[in-house]
């Protein structure tokens, strides 16, 4: 059982020009949120040595998930153009969720000397409904009641090769799934979808000295779309502005290279390069004077170069940095109008560690992030500071930890437009400076494990199942 509550405020500032007319707006948002969850999950699993070479482990994992979300909106809309379109509106949406999984997994490993081969299957199912309550009727600022359910199965066999020689090793894997989706919504709109994909990958380990570590890697992945994305559902935000799913979203499938050299095991140079095809994200949309926001795919390549690394100054003081540079290159469709987008940024983290007097421990993490394009869309400077306080008690066994997240609350996003009809810049301020209080004990290391287990759950696969 989970219950937990959240509050959430955003002050919006837009400026924008509509046929010849100038518009001057502000809309402060206040989302007060309250969700709990009656949820459960059993797992099975079966691990053993067949043989001298061959292993075996094996899992079937069941979760069974029912949480309850509601959420109560206030917004306070200010035209100083013409202040008849002023407005306050509050309401309230109660957003259900029934969800089950079943996974099962097999796996065989066959090693010998310096070369493993591992093979298997996996068979995932989720089941979900959903179920959208908005307690005001005014339809015009909030969205009809609805419903939807799907379900979604997956088939998948994979094959990996480890392999190496001298200094040289390499991995080698193939992996094959059909994906079905099949889902229904109160409007009787159906979604029935089946797709092959295999998804090779390969990497080879060069290691002359323990100096010195070179690593060239190819991998492909994707990313599944949530029934949500795609259900045709619409709600307002305010007078001017909705969300709504698009039906045609297609899932994301990304090709990714790098080139990787560690020095000493303690400084990082990366380069890299991704080719995304239909990669989601969310876009605008204007038809007269409402704006509406949805999931659309375009093409999106971006690459560059990452350095990261660790100095310490002092047996108390420890330096880790990260600069990133890199471009992304856009490209895709929106309103009948075709977009090519190309940015060069910048991203740069600093964190400082001191260990006060055997005492106390203490990171500092600044980070930067400078303009940047993607899409429709042009972002500005963003800046913020975190400082976390640790400390650890019994030898080490129990960590206590105090988290305060951008500090100085200046992680404020700002963003504008400047596409066919539309220019607006749009400020949007965010309070996110949080307190997250941990406490971990260690009650024993264990002893270490000759076959790995399965873990079968992983954060994606509940995220497709709560997304919202």
């Amino acid at each position: 059982m989970f219950r937990g509550s959240n509050a959430t405020y955003q002050d919006d500032a837009f400026t924008y020009s509509l046929e010849t007319t100038a518009i001057d707006s502000s809309l402060n948002n206040r989302t007060n949120g309250q969700s709990k969850g009656n949820n459960f999950q059993v797992q099975l699993s079966y691990n053993g040595q067949l043989s001298e070479n061959w292993t075996i482990a094996s899992a079937v994992n069941y979760m069974q998930l029912n949480p309850f979300n509601n959420s109560d909106y206030n917004f306070e809309f200010k035209n100083t153009a013409n202040s008849i379109n002023n407005f306050s509106f509050n309401y309230q949406m109660d957003d259900t969720t029934k969800a089950s999984l079943l996974i099962g997994q097999l796996d065989l490993s066959w090693s010998k000397k310096a070369n493993r081969i591992d093979f298997g299957a996996k068979y995932t199912n989720i089941n979900t409904y959903y179920s959208i309550i908005f307690n005001n009727n005014d339809v015009q600022f909030t969205g009809n009641n609805n419903w939807f359910k799907y379900k979604e199965s997956i088939y998948a066999a994979y094959f990996q090769w480890k392999g190496g020689v001298g200094n040289f090793q390499w991995r080698f894997g193939l992996r094959g799934e059909y994906a079905t989706t099949n889902g229904i919504d109160k409007q009787n709109l159906r979604t029935d979808l089946g797709q092959f994909n295999y998804f090779p990958s390969a990497a080879f380990l060069f290691v002359p000295s323990q100096k010195h570590i070179f690593k060239l890697a190819y991998n492909k992945s994707i990313q599944r779309v949530s029934f949500f994305d795609r259900s045709p559902y619409l709600f307002y935000t305010g007078l001017y502005t909705n969300f709504e799913g698009n039906p045609n979203l297609r899932p994301e499938i990304m090709h990714s290279i790098e080139f990787d050299y560690i020095l000493m095991g303690r400084f990082s140079f990366k380069l890299y390069y991704n080719e995304v095809i239909d990669y989601m994200n969310q876009i605008s949309e204007r038809k007269g004077s409402l704006e509406t926001f949805k999931n659309i795919n375009f093409q999106n390549s971006n690459f560059g170069l990452d350095i990261s690394g660790q100095v310490a100054l002092a047996d108390w003081w420890k330096i880790g940095f990260k600069a990133i540079g890199g471009g992304i290159y856009t490209r895709g469709e929106v309103q009948n109008q075709h977009f090519r987008t190309w940015s060069a940024y910048a991203n740069l983290s600093l964190m400082q560690s001191f260990s006060l007097w055997n005492w106390m421990n203490v990171d500092a993490i600044a980070s930067y992030t400078s303009p940047i394009s993607i899409g429709i869309y042009n972002t500005s400077h963003l800046f913020f500071f975190d400082l976390n306080l640790r400390k650890t008690f019994f030898d080490d066994q129990l960590t206590l930890s105090i988290y305060l997240s951008d500090l100085f609350g200046t992680k404020l996003q700002r963003s504008s437009i400047d596409f066919n009809t539309q220019q607006m810049n749009v400020l949007h301020n965010k309070d996110l400076r949080t307190v997250t209080l941990s406490l971990v004990y260690n009650f024993s290391k264990g002893r270490e494990k000759e076959i790995e287990s399965i873990n079968t759950i992983n954060d994606n696969t509940i995220d497709r199942m709560l997304k919202d």
